[in-house]
């Protein structure tokens, strides 16, 4: 897992390689990402787009 903090806004990122929907043969190869996003801050954020 990959985190990062700005000013407050904790970012991490976690990437999953899935096997069954890849095909190494052809290079094609599909991963998952979970991203979460949490306010350590004491202001409010909102998120404008993804």
């Amino acid at each position: 897992m990959i985190t990062a903090v700005t000013e407050g806004i904790q970012v991490s990122i976690e990437a999953t390689y899935q096997a069954a929907f890849s095909n190494p043969h052809s290079h094609h190869f599909v991963f998952t990402y979970r991203v979460t996003i949490e306010n350590k801050s004491a202001h409010t954020f909102q998120l404008i787009r993804r």
